[in-house]
């Protein structure tokens, strides 16, 4: 990351085999140091990096350790470097099912819970007037399936819809 995107640029992409390229060009004058964060991950312990600048051609420099998708990168004033990466793979977590509602509260609030996704680091909640709905409507997100979520009782009729979601994406609905 950099604080200011006028001193470092970044552009990345994952490629079909896998690959995960990043290039990283430094437009100041200045040394920077530079910690790249991939989403879903890098699987190995390392990068391969490659540099250049005004005075030498594209070459080899080395390696940087990674751990979780995350490495730094030393460049130096009008640089570039590209990092090259293996992907982890990844996937969206399943649907969620068996959600239960229930009143608390006296019924003033109702509990949605369902049994934890695996994969899944969060839920979000969502509502429709009608069981074939569009569900667009975000009631709120959880953490937890057993923790669930609890909302005001509507005043109408509401149906309610869990998605899991991870780094990778939400799953089916």
């Amino acid at each position: 990351t950099s604080s200011s995107v006028d001193t470092v640029g970044a552009y990345a992409v994952r490629g079909a085999s896998g690959q995960a390229y990043v290039l990283l060009f430094n437009k100041a004058t200045t040394n920077q140091t530079v910690t790249v964060t991939v989403a879903g991950g890098l699987g190995g312990s390392a990068v391969a990096l490659y540099g250049f600048d005004a005075s030498h051609r594209l070459s080899s420099m080395g390696t940087a350790g990674q751990s979780g998708g995350v490495f730094t990168v030393s460049m130096p004033g009008r640089s570039a470097r590209l990092a090259v990466g293996t992907t982890t793979p990844c996937s969206v977590p399943a649907a969620v099912g068996g959600v239960t509602l229930a009143k608390v509260s006296g019924g003033a609030s109702l509990k949605l819970t369902w049994p934890n996704t695996s994969g899944a680091t969060s839920y979000v909640v969502n509502e429709d007037a009608s069981p074939n709905g569009t569900f667009t409507t975000q009631t709120g997100t959880a953490t937890d399936g057993t923790t669930g979520l609890t909302v005001a009782t509507p005043s109408g009729l509401r149906y309610y819809q869990v998605t899991a979601v991870n780094a990778c994406g939400s799953g089916p609905r």
